[in-house]
């Protein structure tokens, strides 16, 4: 069995990028905000070729310890200070 989730985000910002393609219509992100622009800072998130920003998605996946069979449940959230909190809410 394949189970799959996504946790998706636009950057932080309302809109991502504010670009959409002409022919999908699909909203591009603006992750590239998500590095730190602080020289002083951490340099696990500084911006460098082939580098991605560091981003708090939170997949969680469920499943029952007594069967193989059981129930299992898949979830995603975007992250930030309320991702935990949005996952425990829904499930």
């Amino acid at each position: 069995m394949l189970i799959a989730s996504a946790a998706l985000t636009l950057g932080g910002t309302t809109f991502g990028s504010g670009i959409v393609t002409p022919n999908t219509g699909i909203l591009l992100n603006s992750a590239q905000l998500l590095f730190s622009s602080s020289p002083t800072s951490s340099s696990a998130n500084i911006a460098a070729p082939g580098r991605r920003p560091l981003l708090p998605t939170s997949p969680i996946f469920f499943e029952t310890a007594q069967q193989k069979c059981g129930h299992r449940f898949l979830a995603a959230s975007s992250g930030g200070i309320r991702g935990m909190m949005d996952i425990s809410q829904a499930s």
